[in-house]
């Protein structure tokens, strides 16, 4: 990852953090809100006929992984480790061959499901 790129990755992650931190919640809602914000992100990332006008491709997909890695945290803090559909859902992530629109928002709703449901 050249300097522009991980200086861009570090400015997405701050302003998620920030946005986060703002809401002086409990744990659980700020993974609920965290859920929703990745919700969408994939949602738009799997929609790659319509893309947003703010941030392109690249930033889309690099705010998926930033929000990714938040919630791992976010998830270990509350929990002290991160539950095995989170994990195949961050896999996932890392794989390019499962990007595509389908699998990678169905990898996404199975963790987002569970992490619901431990949340109740």
């Amino acid at each position: 990852m050249d300097s522009a790129n991980s200086s861009r990755r570090e400015e997405l992650r701050q302003f998620l953090q920030e946005e986060l931190d703002a809401l002086k919640v409990d744990p659980k809602f700020r993974i609920q809100w965290l859920l929703e914000q990745i919700e969408n992100y994939v949602d738009r990332w799997g929609d790659r006929r319509s893309p947003c006008a703010s941030a392109g491709p690249d930033d889309l997909f690099t705010m998926i992984e930033v929000a990714a890695e938040v919630m791992s945290r976010e998830l270990q803090a509350l929990h002290g480790e991160l539950n095995s559909e989170w994990q195949l859902f961050v896999m996932a992530l890392a794989d390019p061959n499962h990007r595509d629109g389908d699998s990678f928002r169905v990898s996404f709703q199975t963790a987002r499901t569970a992490m619901i449901n431990s949340l109740s």
